[in-house]
């Protein structure tokens, strides 16, 4: 049996499921076509149908409970779970410790103790290889029980992009491989009708002062993509920029994905950029899943698929300015049928792609193939 698990973080079953919780769900249901599967960790929401969900004993566990309280749960989830052969896990919340009983005596945060230790726990006694799934730059692992407790060192580690990086954990050395796998084009949307459209919109999450690295160079192009434009602007922490544009009578506003999806499916077009250097999102997938039409930020550090892994250099769908973003909007009002052309092949080429991950589990653990911690 394959044991998926959403690291840190309860998995909340939507409508619309977005981002890491999009992600999640869209592997277990793939996983499940071909393997027996279950998910370990809290779940809210309905279940999915023949995937069983075994969720950890944390009750009354807190920052304030002590060793011997958490063994004793740990010791219910080992005669709860059946054999597992490994445990894939998509990154989220990455605490430094989750054990209580930890070789430092370091304090320990509640959510850590009810969200990664149990998880943490079921690797360390069982010995199978720990796969992870990441998306987000900010939830890159940083266990201390990886040297701790050796047998949670990743065992390989899908993500974003193909790098190695060396870091240091409690003491020890490790070096840290990545492989793109093609996390973004996992996730499906209900589609839209193609109906009439006008304007721009931005669905976006702002990460300028939210501990988002380089928000500073983010913030200049997002000055410079929205300035002059009548763009929508919708998602969090844009209250937390000086951007003109975004303090003027147009405003901004945090949504729903529903809500979201429905804005999107009145617009003719979306600018999208990279929150952080060479990494990718769901934006070009969940644009033309409603018939509009993405176009991509070409310019500085924040480009959007600097590599031209999707789109080549000087493609209709890149932008360099916020005259051309409007001029090509406008294109697009003018021109549906353009419009549904370009969704069309945003559409074909963000189709699922599950190679690496169906390689990984039938191939198992390979530094070179599939990444993880050395």
């Amino acid at each position: 049996m394959i044991l998926v698990n959403k690291y840190g973080l309860i998995f909340r079953r939507e409508t619309v499921a977005v981002g890491e919780q999009g992600e999640t769900e869209a592997m277990l249901r793939h996983l499940a076509e071909n393997h027996e599967v279950a998910y370990f960790g809290q779940w809210k929401g309905d279940h999915i149908p023949g995937i069983r969900v075994y969720e950890p004993h944390i009750e009354g566990l807190d920052h304030m409970s002590t060793a011997d309280a958490q063994r004793k749960c740990f010791d219910q989830d080992m005669k709860m779970l059946p054999e597992i052969e490994c445990v894939v896990q998509s990154c989220g919340y990455a605490p430094t410790t989750s054990m209580i009983d930890n070789q430092t005596g370091s304090s320990v945060q509640g959510c850590a103790i009810r969200s990664c230790g149990p998880i943490l726990n079921i690797i360390n006694q069982t010995g199978v290889p720990r796969y992870l799934v990441n998306s987000d730059p900010r939830t890159y692992p940083r266990d201390a029980e990886i040297t701790d407790l050796p047998r949670t060192r990743p065992a390989a580690l899908l993500d974003q992009w193909n790098i190695e990086t060396n870091l240091g954990i409690r003491g020890t050395k490790y070096k840290r491989r990545s492989v793109y796998a093609a996390i973004e084009t996992w996730p499906e949307f209900p589609e839209s009708c193609f109906n009439i459209r006008q304007g721009s919109i931005v669905i976006a999450h702002c990460h300028v002062r939210d501990g988002m690295r380089r928000g500073e160079t983010l913030e200049d192009a997002w000055d410079e993509i929205l300035r002059g434009t009548d763009a929508q602007v919708f998602g969090k922490g844009w209250n937390l920029t000086g951007l003109p544009r975004i303090h003027g009578d147009r405003g901004w506003a945090e949504v729903s994905p529903a809500v979201a999806l429905a804005h999107l499916a009145g617009a003719c077009s979306g600018p999208i950029v990279a929150h952080t250097p060479r990494f990718a999102t769901l934006k070009m997938k969940t644009y033309a899943s409603q018939g509009c039409v993405p176009l991509l930020w070409s310019v500085g550090p924040h480009a959007y698929d600097p590599t031209h892994r999707y789109v080549p250099r000087g493609s209709w769908l890149r932008f360099h300015d916020e005259d051309e973003l409007m001029e090509k909007t406008s294109e697009l009002e003018r021109r549906p049928e353009l419009r549904k052309e370009l969704v069309e092949m945003v559409q074909d080429m963000t189709k699922p792609d599950w190679a690496v991950l169906d390689s990984l589990i039938e191939n198992g653990e390979s530094f070179v193939d599939y990444g993880g911690y050395l």
